[in-house]
């Protein structure tokens, strides 16, 4: 058994939808958005990002400063034993210390050793993000939602929008500028049938494709499920059937079926992109695909 669990994927890819299903299982919580992994906002960057890079100032002054904080020749014993630490050894000894410190935070928010399971959804956008994960909690359950690219592109810029509309668009991987946001604009209104600038779209099929690609290498691991959003819309009852084995926990059938009916699936009237954008998205998946190391 698992102690504990995560959602996570791109934004977009039915991360909420399926939080508040499991949630919803008797002996089941799962917080939204805690921000442990990764943050989309200025104004609150991920806890393990702070963490990081509060480790990193201290440990570079500490552990690289030649003299003391009076200036003086005098030798110094630092966190190396020595005057001096290599960049390299030095990157260890902060990676170490942050996971560390996110894994007594992880214990203190999602514990693991009462009578309900507890889990949190994370959102994510890099690759790197994932491993910090990964890395803090290896024994935790992980649920990674994917979507198809054409679905994912105009759902997250249609996101950005609202967002936008809303005055809280200041995101950090927001990948979008004014153009975009006018020509989504003029999308929803059917007045024109282009979603997003040639340059965006390929970024955004960028960051599909680099996330993508990695959850797919780490499918086979065994406390980590991989699982289409278009899966999800068609029938969730299975993805809710492999949690519950997973996290050896009992839920009957019926309240599969309360909990599907309580959270259906939402389906929106969405225009489709068009055949350029169709094809501009086709040919960077090719050459990211020609390309594997970029």
């Amino acid at each position: 058994m698992y102690g504990r669990f995560f959602i996570t994927g791109l934004p977009r890819t039915g991360t909420g939808w399926l939080m508040s299903m499991l949630d919803s299982i008797t002996g089941v919580t799962c917080y939204g958005e805690s921000k442990l992994f990764s943050g989309q906002s200025e104004e609150c960057p991920a806890l393990y990002e702070s963490i990081k890079t509060g480790i990193d100032q201290w440990a570079r002054f500490i552990a690289c400063r030649r003299h003391n904080v009076f200036d003086s020749d005098d030798a110094i014993k630092t966190i190396g034993h020595e005057n001096y630490v290599h960049g390299f050894i030095l990157d260890a000894v902060v990676q170490d210390m942050t996971t560390l410190l996110m894994r007594a935070a992880v214990r203190d928010l999602l514990p693991n050793d009462g009578p309900g399971i507890y889990g949190d959804k994370t959102p994510m956008f890099y690759p790197d993000e994932l491993d910090n994960l990964l890395r803090t909690v290896p024994s935790a359950l992980v649920i990674i939602l994917q979507r198809n690219v054409y679905n994912w592109v105009r759902s997250w810029a249609l996101f950005y929008y609202q967002r936008r509309i809303d005055r809280a668009a200041e995101w950090r991987y927001a990948c979008f500028d004014d153009e975009d946001f006018y020509r989504i604009h003029r999308y929803l209104n059917n007045k024109s049938a282009r979603l997003l600038t040639p340059k965006t779209l390929t970024n955004l099929v960028n960051i599909w494709h680099e996330f993508q690609s990695h959850a797919d290498t780490l499918a086979d691991r065994k406390n980590i499920i991989t699982y289409k959003y278009e899966q999800m819309q068609s029938d969730p009852k299975p993805l809710l059937r492999q949690f519950a084995e997973a996290m050896q926990i009992e839920i009957s059938e019926a309240e599969i079926d309360d909990v599907v009916n309580r959270y259906p699936p939402i389906k929106k009237d969405i225009p489709p992109l068009s055949d350029n954008e169709m094809q501009i998205i086709e040919t960077a998946l090719k050459g990211r695909e020609s390309c594997p190391g970029q």
